[in-house]
């Protein structure tokens, strides 16, 4: 009886070493780089209003729907420069406070940010992402945060644009 206690436990040892999950290869990540680099049209707009207790979001999309032209922006690249342009003409509000300049991520492999540094400024335009890019995607989800002169949070936009071309 203690043979057949022994060897049960012996059998039930190996069984839970020869279980061991096999770890699968699946590849190389899609490149950020080359997921962002497109032309993007404004999709939609969302504004939240971070001041009050209880956050106001409102949906502004309208707003730029009734211009002669959406906002978009282009990421790409020329030689060793990333860049960007944007179109922004007869709007009152660029969210990117420029029309072109260069961007990079903050991080290569995991960017959770996209850095705007406009042409003849000195400033850099945080841009949160808000969701994956790679070049599958087709919706590009990003924010911006408004602070005030006390580097208060004010409000934030909420933008998601659609790529119409790599």
């Amino acid at each position: 009886m203690k043979n057949r206690k022994i060897l049960l436990v012996g059998m039930l040892a190996m069984l839970a070493i020869s279980c061991k999950k096999e770890i699968k290869e699946i590849g190389e990540p899609a490149s950020k780089v080359d997921g962002i680099v497109a032309d993007w049209a404004m999709a939609r707009v969302l504004m939240t209003d971070k001041v009050p207790i209880v956050e106001e979001s409102m949906d502004i999309t309208e707003y730029f729907a009734t211009a002669a032209k959406q906002p978009n922006i282009k990421f790409f690249i020329e030689g060793p420069d990333t860049l960007f342009s944007v179109d922004t003409a007869g709007l009152e509000l660029n969210f990117f406070n420029a029309v072109s300049g260069r961007w990079s991520f903050d991080h290569p492999l995991y960017p959770t940010q996209v850095l705007l540094f406009p042409t003849n400024r000195t400033d850099t335009v945080f841009m949160k992402l808000n969701g994956p890019i790679r070049t599958v995607d087709n919706k590009l989800k990003i924010s911006k945060q408004v602070y005030d002169c006390t580097n208060k949070l004010l409000f934030r936009y909420d933008l998601e644009f659609i790529r119409k071309s790599n």
